[in-house]
């Protein structure tokens, strides 16, 4: 009887002690960290609870990591513009990991992906990347930029991992802050959309997109704004174009602060408009009319 009882709570413990070993060996597999098929854009095996899987060419990002990819195993296409932008919580900066990247950036930089920082008080600042690892500190709003060239032959797209970082306590960005994307050929848009008035530390960006994101020589978006009332000192709306043709690595290039009752203006490439604010005095905001067209088009 005693013999029977030794066997069987022997039995027990090399179960328990298996089982542990077998526990073991699947923790020590989740810390190598996440394993990308580069094949199948539908692996969602991450490390965050918080992510985003972006496979579409541009989009709003609202979370703490995530992965952006975009013709990752397919051909390029030529003059193609996307844009991403990220705002992840409350971060102090973000992390950028450019695990695939198959194509070149060649003379002139014609195919190229670009990471934007914003940053309160700050002009934002652009960095062209290659296929290596990025600490961007401090940066309150990241955008993703992705352009083709005319020279695509071979070429295939990318694939990035990011997450934030919140050393110090992250950002003071107001949370009423937007981010919007315009792809349609005539928008009408008032900001701030449905407070009386727009909001102290504010970070807002409106990009507008060449249509079907590609661009053409031959096209214009026209943007007409509108003043309804801003703090005259210290709240600007700041228009930035993309200069696709520049042989910097920045590519964005400051235009004009936009200011009175109407200023017109037009551009065929990318665009962006970013509005920020201080610490005090408010505002009703501004209205704006955005419209594309051929070369002739008005507003």
């Amino acid at each position: 009887m005693l013999r029977l009882k030794f066997t069987f709570l022997l039995a027990f413990i090399l179960t328990i002690s298996q089982a542990v070993s077998i526990a073991e060996a699947d923790t020590s597999i989740l810390k190598e960290g996440p394993q990308f098929d580069y094949n199948k854009e539908t692996d969602l095996y991450y490390t965050s609870p918080n992510t985003t899987y972006s496979t579409i060419c541009g989009e709003v990002l609202n979370s703490t990591g995530g992965v952006i990819t975009y013709r990752a195993n397919q051909a390029l296409v030529q003059h193609e513009r996307c844009v991403w932008i990220v705002r992840g919580g409350n971060p102090s900066g973000y992390n950028i990991d450019v695990r695939l990247m198959g194509f070149s950036s060649g003379g002139g930089y014609s195919n190229q992906l670009i990471a934007t920082c914003f940053r309160l008080g700050s002009t934002p600042t652009h960095r062209s990347l290659s296929l290596t690892s990025y600490n961007l500190s401090p940066c309150d709003i990241l955008m993703i930029t992705f352009h083709t060239g005319a020279n695509v032959a071979g070429y295939q797209g990318f694939l990035l991992e990011y997450n934030t970082q919140t050393i110090g306590g992250g950002n003071g960005v107001s949370r009423d802050s937007t981010d919007m994307i315009f792809q349609e050929d005539f928008t009408v848009l008032h900001h701030p959309l449905a407070a009386a008035q727009y909001s102290n530390n504010e970070i807002s960006t409106f990009v507008l997109v060449p249509a079907n994101n590609i661009y053409s020589s031959t096209k214009r978006t026209n943007i007409a704004f509108f003043l309804d009332s801003i703090e005259n000192c210290c709240d600007i709306l700041t228009l930035w174009v993309f200069n696709g043709n520049s042989a910097s690595s920045a590519k964005w290039e400051r235009r004009e602060v936009l200011s009175g009752n109407q200023t017109v203006v037009n551009n065929s490439d990318l665009a962006m408009l970013v509005f920020t604010t201080d610490s005090s005095g408010l505002g009703r905001g501004f209205q704006l009319v955005l419209a594309k067209g051929g070369t002739d088009c008005t507003v």
